[in-house]
């Protein structure tokens, strides 16, 4: 079974489209469709028509206005030969192949007539002319009856009209599932008998009514209560950030929206170089709700993903930890940094990145390359920073750790620190000669010569490097500058020390200190 498919109004009216077993005619507004319309109030994928083998289908897809098969809003229905349907301000009629198309309008109206003559026209064959002589009278007159029962039901089917009113106005009516305009509508011509009129707007409880057209016109007046509403207050972080509720613009966050429908909305947000966020909010209460968001960064979700398959790669840590420092997030940036050095201390880094790791840490704690913040932000990040580099030196207590600590401190101005550092690395590894000299050395330069001089005596009996000599003759000039005692320990270690160094400037050092022990009366 074939059949075709016809607009019959509209502006691509007069087009015909075949419809054969197992096709599948999708219509709407999109080039995309089999048949496309060029039709305001069509959605863009309406309807389709799909020829089944046992019948043909009209089925709506989820269209804004609705699909109206022959004055009726429906989902799914099965078309017969002659129904006519509408998709936004188009019509359609299907014609099943072999089969005439349907009286309509004038012609039905004449149908008895016809019917008439056609049968007086076969009866003279059949009784002879002398018997349809006498009938015909009687026949002419009750085709002439007939006809005008016919008249007299159709004048009595006839027209009428409805006019509707809203309040508020410039709500959408539709009668029997058709959009009729917005309200005011004035005089809408209807068949007499049985329609509903249904008056919306957004915002508004819908109305309903059932008329019951008669002769006379009908009045509907709509009242339309306001829907209860909710607030939402939108933040995101950062701010700024494009708001969307339902795909219409809202404007940029701190954002509150107002007067919104109870149920469900989807919400979205939308900032330069930060990943979308799209969710669905409910509105179920009109007290003011809260909604705050923290925006990710593109870059931030490349190095995430790249971490979850490379994890001790130090450099995409460090450029991580980069990214959260410049959004203050400073506690995801130290656990970034804190996993950059446990790979680098542990010989597991694949990036082979320990050295510009360090530069890294350095440029935000002297916040000479990028800014990040107020000064409240610097000194917070600054003494997370210390206290990262004190848990490395703590479990990994190098050289270049120590170092980098300790630039910290003294960039600071805090001597006491660098001195705590060294004390606590002294007792935690008292023969190792380096801790010693750093100990030392910084009690010397806090002025406690005394407790350096216990600490260089203690180090010279582990050790017989020059500089070890050396500092405890100094720690003894300056531990009792008037002793001639002092003194001349001072020179003997001093003169030890001078016979242990080869190096012409380490010579000139001990070499100046001798002296210095000469001129002490």
């Amino acid at each position: 079974m074939k059949a075709e498919i016809k607009i019959i109004a509209g502006r691509e009216a007069g087009q015909v489209f075949s419809v054969g077993e197992g096709d599948t005619l999708t219509i709407g507004r999109s080039l995309d469709n089999q048949i496309s319309i060029l039709d305001e109030k069509s959605s863009r994928c309406h309807c389709k028509v799909e020829h089944t083998g046992d019948a043909i289908l009209l089925i709506d897809l989820n269209s804004l206005n609705g699909t109206y098969l022959n004055g009726r809003s429906i989902a799914r229905r099965h078309l017969t030969h002659g129904d006519r349907f509408k998709v936004g301000s188009s019509h359609f009629e299907i014609l099943f192949e072999g089969k005439s198309a349907p009286i309509r309008g004038l012609m039905l109206l004449l149908l008895p007539l016809t019917l008439s003559f056609k049968v007086l026209r076969v009866i003279p064959a059949i009784l002879g002319s002398q018997f349809v002589t006498r009938l015909m009278p009687f026949a002419v007159a009750a085709s002439v009856i007939l006809a005008a029962w016919s008249v007299g039901v159709t004048w009595m089917a006839g027209k009428s009209t409805v006019t509707v009113h809203s309040n508020p106005v410039s709500a959408m009516v539709f009668i029997d599932g058709e959009y009729a305009g917005q309200t005011p509508v004035e005089g809408i011509e209807l068949e007499r008998g049985m329609h509903l009129v249904k008056v919306q707007k957004h915002g508004y409880e819908i109305f309903k009514e059932t008329v019951d057209l008669g002769m006379k016109a009908h009045e509907v007046n709509a009242t339309l209560p306001p829907l209860p509403t909710g607030n939402i207050e939108v933040a995101s972080k950062p701010a700024g950030a494009e708001v969307y509720l339902d795909g219409e613009f809202q404007g940029k966050t701190p954002r509150t929206l107002n007067n919104l429908e109870m149920g469900e909305h989807v919400l979205r947000l939308v900032l330069f170089e930060h990943l979308s966020i799209q969710e669905k909010i409910t509105v179920s209460s009109p007290e003011l709700t809260k909604q705050s968001y923290e925006m990710k960064e593109e870059m931030v979700q490349f190095y995430e993903d790249h971490l979850s398959r490379e994890p001790n790669d130090a450099s995409a840590l460090s450029d991580l930890a980069h990214l959260h420092i410049l959004a203050l997030r400073f506690d995801q940036a130290i656990e970034s940094l804190e996993s950059a050095y446990l790979a680098v201390n542990e010989g597991k880094d694949t990036s082979d990145y320990s050295r510009r790791l360090d530069q890294e840490v350095q440029k935000a704690y002297r916040v000479d390359h990028y800014d990040y913040g107020d000064y409240n932000d610097i000194a917070r990040l600054r003494t997370m920073l210390e206290e990262l580099l004190e848990r490395v030196v703590e479990r990994f207590p190098t050289q270049e750790n120590q170092k980098n600590l300790v630039g910290f401190y003294q960039q600071a101005g805090r001597a006491d620190k660098i001195t705590a550092l060294y004390a606590k690395l002294y007792e935690k590894y008292p023969n190792v000669w380096d801790n010693a000299k750093n100990y030392g050395s910084s009690l010397l330069n806090a002025g406690n010569y005394t407790e350096a001089k216990q600490v260089f005596d203690k180090a010279r009996r582990n050790s017989g490097h020059w500089e070890v000599h050396y500092y405890y003759g100094v720690a003894c000039l300056e531990a009792n500058p008037t002793s001639a005692t002092a003194k001349e320990e001072a020179k003997e270690s001093l003169e030890k020390a001078l016979r242990g160094c080869t190096e012409p400037r380490d010579r000139t050092k001990v070499e100046a200190q001798i002296k210095r022990a000469e001129r002490r009366n």
